[in-house]
């Protein structure tokens, strides 16, 4: 994630939801790894609305509320396989 190709493995994501969920280093009650929006360069910016936060329910019942952001994201480490603006849920 992000221009850095930050290796990130721990997402919640489903089929069923349009949303990718990411734990970032703005999250105070997260374990394990996480984004660290900060570091550089900064691709990461949060969406500049009034409804920004936003709660996504996975199967089985599963919520997370955080809020939508825009960044790079890859599914591998050449830059043809990045999206510069995707919408995720930064939790």
């Amino acid at each position: 994630m992000g221009s850095g190709n930050t290796e990130i493995e721990d997402i919640c994501y489903d089929t069923g939801e349009p949303w990718t969920v990411v734990k970032t280093s703005d999250c105070t009650s997260c374990t394990g790894t996480t984004y660290d929006v900060s570091g550089p360069p900064a691709t990461y910016r949060t969406l500049d609305t009034s409804d920004a936060t936003l709660t996504a329910t996975y199967l089985g019942g599963y919520t997370a509320t955080g809020i939508q952001v825009l960044d790079w994201v890859c599914i591998a480490t050449v830059s043809e396989s990045c999206v510069t603006n995707m919408k995720w849920l930064n939790y």
